[in-house]
């Protein structure tokens, strides 16, 4: 056992002390190829999580060229290209992310925003489809599908959304 590897995955919280935990256990040397991936996947969720995006994508790259199998480290990639503003490697890394896992609905979620952010609402449409195909009660995703009815003028089925997203939320 790795207590700095231990540490990286159950420190919540306290970014700082996650990175220094997973960076002292990816440096040991005493980490199997899965368990590195791990770290660096870890470390790069707190890098995301104070707004360093670019060495969360570096650590995410990192996890991905010794696991390239890492759905998580795709989808977690997205998110960071996502709040860079770069929607096409957002989803790029969502489709990756799909590809490895076609019932991450949060992936799924994701891409549905970054084609709205696109101006392509008949995509993000099917995306948040495919959210309500795997869990129909998916918090926002009616409000979310509802400005997507908006924004390409198709009103009524915009109000319908949004009157179903209240009724979920009131």
């Amino acid at each position: 056992a790795n207590p700095d590897l231990e540490q990286c995955r159950a420190v919540t919280n306290n970014p700082d002390l996650a990175i220094k935990h997973c960076t002292r256990a990816i440096g040991s040397g005493k980490l199997t190829a899965a368990e590195r991936a791990q770290a660096y996947r870890s470390r790069g969720a707190e890098w995301a999580n104070k707004g360093a995006f670019d060495r969360a994508i570096s650590d995410y790259d990192a996890a991905l060229r010794i696991d390239p199998k890492l759905a998580d480290a795709y989808h977690r990639r997205g998110s960071a290209w996502a709040h860079k503003g770069n929607p096409d490697r957002a989803i790029a890394d969502f489709d990756a992310a799909l590809r490895l896992d076609p019932k991450d609905s949060g992936a799924f979620h994701a891409r549905a925003v970054e084609w709205t952010v696109k101006g392509d609402y008949a995509r993000a449409q099917a995306d948040y489809d495919a959210v309500l195909r795997l869990d129909p009660e998916t918090s926002g995703i009616h409000f979310s599908r509802g400005r997507t009815f908006l924004y390409s003028h198709d009103y009524a089925r915009a109000i319908e959304e949004f009157e179903r997203a209240h009724k979920l939320e009131p």
